[in-house]
């Protein structure tokens, strides 16, 4: 996930602290979730205090920049976190953690392989030992418990999110979840949910990423009681924040995340599209 500045447009969580440097790590296990999904377990001493979220939360991946084996990390200075001179920056680049285990010191990350870019080439390549470290937690998503209907909907970049909101929402809840994709190759196993029905949707090659999102959720009508999040390519997330919002969607109960934009390689963080 790669995300614009604006303020949320739902209750998030505002659990943020001073800056602290990156914590460094490695690459621990490697598994291929499908031909368009790697997921790279990491672990460092760094990660035993790792810090609580709330479910969503991103954190900043760090790559060794091109010829490097381990990024360059800022260090804490009298004007705050600064990069070393004598070395490249790294590729930066927020990912949403999938799990986290303390006792272990291991983090879970997925990574989509889309064929280009410095952070799909990387983990494509990814092997035990390879160095790398990892920022976080920022803000995630604060769900209502009281809500009886929550409705998810994203692509593969967003298919960790999903996947941790399907196991934090409340058991009792009716959930619907729409998920885009580029093929059947690129279905992975998702938690189990007891009230929860799940619909993958086939992106073609002539349409514009978001399309079958857009139309599965055209005939969501209004409701109190329910709650939508949705994220997916920051221009397609735009038409169906204002289509839900046009038909009457309550403001506060949408939380719309554009996770990266077509023809941009770093799409900045905090990315609620509640502009126009």
């Amino acid at each position: 996930m790669s995300n614009n500045a604006a303020a949320p447009s739902a209750p998030q969580s505002g659990r943020r602290g001073p800056r602290k440097p990156p914590r460094p790590v490695e690459v621990a296990r490697v598994e291929n979730l499908s031909p368009h999904m790697v997921r790279i377990t990491v672990t460092g001493e760094a990660l035993a205090d790792w810090p609580e979220g709330d479910p969503t939360g991103h954190c900043k991946v760090f790559l060794p920049a091109e010829g490097e084996t381990e990024p360059a990390l800022p260090e804490m200075g009298p004007d705050g976190l600064m990069y070393p001179k004598d070395r490249p920056r790294p590729v930066v680049r927020t990912y949403t953690p999938r799990r986290i285990d303390r006792d272990a010191k291991e983090l879970v990350l997925d990574f989509v392989l889309h064929g280009h870019g410095e952070a799909s080439t990387w983990a494509q390549s990814a092997k035990p030992g390879m160095k790398l470290a990892v920022g976080g937690v920022g803000r995630g998503y604060v769900i209502d418990t009281d809500a009886t209907k929550f409705h998810l909907a994203g692509d593969e970049a967003a298919i960790p999110a999903l996947a941790v909101l399907l196991e934090s929402l409340p058991t009792s809840a009716q959930i619907t979840v729409d998920i885009e994709v580029r093929g059947e190759d690129a279905h992975i196993v998702m938690p189990e949910h007891p009230n929860a029905r799940l619909q993958w949707h086939t992106l073609a090659a002539t349409e514009q990423p978001g399309s079958t999102l857009i139309n599965a959720l055209a005939d969501v009508a209004p409701d109190d009681q329910l709650r939508i999040w949705v994220a997916t390519e920051a221009k397609a997330v735009r038409k169906i924040r204002r289509a839900l919002l046009d038909r009457g969607m309550p403001v506060e109960n949408l939380v719309t995340r554009g996770y990266w934009k077509l023809g941009e390689s770093n799409h900045p963080d905090g990315d609620y599209a509640t502009d126009a």
